[in-house]
């Protein structure tokens, strides 16, 4: 899965869409990679740029053709966005699902997973998987993985009605 992420992110080097968007933003940078698992089949990377001029993160999908989203302005208080560097990854997605699987059956056994969603991102300087399992229970397993080390970051599982809504 890392190297799709890779493939996808060359590729969109080239697309006229992120050459346009990159004369417009020439100090963007890649900040993430977001992908959502579940048993109804294969869904597209999300591939995000930060341009820190702007305070905003463009969103790039491959699907049927290349779609391309910009956000709001992000707030000044929300953590400063760091650049992912793709080649600082050493532990591969494969591995990753292997160590949280392991945290499951040791501590979670009943928790079922029906949906994993995935984001790659630089969270305190350290390039890190961050895995959320939606279970059949209602609880969300997130647990973040040093993506070159292994080590297990975080661990925490909650009811989804414990979120508070904004």
């Amino acid at each position: 899965m890392l190297d799709q992420l890779k493939e996808e992110v060359e590729t969109l080097r080239y697309t006229k869409e992120f050459i346009d968007y990159k004369s417009k933003h020439s100090n963007a940078y890649l900040c993430a990679g977001f992908k959502i698992i579940d048993h109804l089949g294969k869904i597209p990377w999300q591939i995000d740029f930060y341009c820190p001029d702007k305070k905003i993160i463009t969103t790039f999908i491959f699907d049927k053709s290349l779609e391309q989203k910009e956000t709001d302005e992000i707030s000044p208080a929300e953590e400063e966005i760091k650049e992912l560097n793709l080649e600082n990854i050493d532990i591969d997605f494969s591995k990753t699902l292997e160590i949280i699987d392991k945290i499951i059956q040791e501590k979670y056994p009943t928790q079922k997973s029906n949906k994993i969603i995935v984001v790659l991102q630089k969270i305190n300087g350290i390039e890190t998987w961050n895995v959320s399992h939606l279970t059949d229970q209602f609880n969300i397993l997130n647990v973040c993985i040093n993506a070159q080390t292994g080590e297990v970051i975080k661990e925490k599982l909650q009811q989804i009605i414990s979120f508070k809504q904004n």
